[in-house]
């Protein structure tokens, strides 16, 4: 009978609960991946993976995976870029490799760069068509290429800190792109005239080891999203000029990921990730955030990215995705939900062997 009581509460706690989710689900690859790379500028839904051995595509939200480029001996790929035909790939100790057709063959092209980690790679381009290609290395600066990375030059001047970690460009693509870079400990950097100079962008950013960027345009406003270790998430809608905490709802101070739904939309997503698997979005820039996870409890999130229908994780454990939207797995019980659960008294005496529970739901 007690077995009888406990599995009713139980099938009651669950119709209680109104909406259903579904949680992360792993891919086919599980090696190390700490760079996710989409490609928005093809008519496909291609998107570039960097792992511990080497580099690979997927052309269906990462259900199956083509390896593009292997090594034998461990080369962690950082970071990844994309634009046209062209991929780049920033590695530890590896220097940088490139391919111009969709990643058939590859290249090094480290001419001009150090021997230093690379930690990021970004594509800016102007309204003339001009293409600059930045590297950010760990502990030695900036390096940028005007010839799709044939030859590197340092591009330092303003930087003090010379450990940094990732790009994101604003306006990309028009007369006044702006660049932002992340420091290991010395806030943000910025540059309007294509990186021939960087001046710090930190106003109210109270923690200065930032990781990670994202940013979306609502309503005509541009939001600039960076993650923080030790501070959470940080908002500016002025290009950098202010930051605001915002970081209600998330229980980890530690950000190792951030993305966002693309384009101009009344309401996107982003999505932040944390240590130990955590996952956070939000459907207001940041007002309030909600648990998304956890992706895989057992490692950290490095990287984030959207493509088609899903948001990817690159974690050690390799790339798990999940739908980015889920109301349409969202079962909705509340038309059914009883107003009233009754336990009657029960007889004759208190839960001896003869006790009859009855109970009812109107």
């Amino acid at each position: 009978m007690k077995d009888y009581l406990l599995f009713l509460i139980i099938i009651y706690l669950l119709l209680a609960s109104s909406e259903i989710y579904s949680q992360w689900m792993s891919t086919s690859l599980t090696e190390i991946t700490p760079a996710l790379a989409p490609k928005y500028d093809t008519a496909g839904t291609d998107l570039y993976a960097g792992t511990f051995r080497g580099i690979y595509k997927s052309s269906d939200s990462g259900v199956n995976w083509d390896t593009l480029w292997a090594v034998q001996t461990d080369t962690l790929v950082y970071c990844l870029a994309t634009a046209n035909d062209w991929i780049f790939a920033g590695t530890k100790n590896g220097g940088l490799i490139r391919s111009s057709n969709n990643g058939q063959n590859w290249s090094l092209s480290s001419n001009g760069l150090p021997s230093f980690n690379i930690r990021g790679v970004e594509i800016v381009a102007n309204n003339l068509g001009d293409t600059t290609l930045f590297a950010a290395t760990f502990g030695g600066g900036i390096f940028k290429s005007t010839d799709f990375a044939s030859n590197w030059l340092p591009a330092n001047n303003g930087i003090s800190n010379l450990y940094l970690l990732s790009f994101i460009t604003l306006g990309n693509g028009t007369s006044d792109p702006q660049i932002f870079v992340a420091s290991n400990g010395d806030g943000i950097y910025k540059s309007t005239d294509l990186g021939n100079s960087w001046f710090t962008s930190n106003n109210g950013l109270n923690h200065l080891d930032v990781r990670v960027f994202a940013s979306n345009i609502t309503s005509g406003v541009t939001n600039l999203f960076a993650g923080t270790h030790n501070g959470g998430m940080y908002l500016s809608t002025n290009g950098g000029d202010s930051w605001t905490q915002i970081n209600n709802g998330v229980i980890s101070n530690w950000i190792w990921a951030l993305t966002s739904t693309p384009g101009d939309s009344s309401a996107p997503i982003v999505f932040a990730g944390s240590d130990l698997g955590g996952c956070y979005r939000t459907t207001n820039n940041g007002l309030l955030w909600e648990d998304y996870g956890p992706v895989d409890p057992n490692t950290n999130n490095y990287v984030f990215a959207i493509n088609g229908d899903y948001i990817l994780a690159g974690t050690q454990d390799g790339v798990l995705r999940r739908l980015i939207d889920e109301t349409s797995d969202i079962i909705n019980f509340n038309n059914n939900l009883p107003g009233v659960f009754t336990l009657n008294q029960n007889y004759p005496n208190p839960f001896n062997p003869s006790t009859t529970i009855s109970f009812s739901i109107p």
